[in-house]
């Protein structure tokens, strides 16, 4: 079993004047909590897995930050040629990628009247 870390979320453009993040592993929500453009937002949260789907995006939250609409993911951007990008619903991790190397993973929100770009930090310590 490997190990991740992802230790923060990035926000360098959004639509509103803050949202909230949800970030979720094999579809369990592992971090949850608000950002505003321009804003790196410390997860640092370091979980085990053997497999890995992993998706932002964001939820309706209450006054006090839990959320309380279903989870909205964001799509991940992969670069598959010189400018060229392809969007998919998660980002799959290669189990067998051992890198202890900062790594950045970018999703953009195509959610009706939520607009912005993330990137996410990750490594992968083998």
């Amino acid at each position: 079993m490997l190990h991740i870390k992802f230790w923060d979320v990035f926000c360098p453009a959004l639509g509103g004047v803050f949202e909230t993040i949800v970030l979720r592993v094999d579809e369990e929500e592992i971090f949850h909590g608000p950002i505003e453009q321009g804003e790196t937002l410390t997860v640092d949260v370091r979980i085990p897995f053997e497999t890995m789907a992993v998706e932002l995006g964001t939820s309706e939250t209450d006054g006090l930050g839990n959320p309380t609409g279903p989870f909205r993911h964001f799509v991940y951007l992969e670069e598959v040629g010189a400018s060229q990008v392809e969007e998919h619903d998660s980002l799959d991790l290669d189990l067998f990628h051992d890198s202890p190397h900062p790594q950045r993973a970018h999703f953009r929100s195509k959610i009706p009247g939520h607009g912005g770009k993330f990137e996410l930090g990750f490594s992968l310590p083998g």
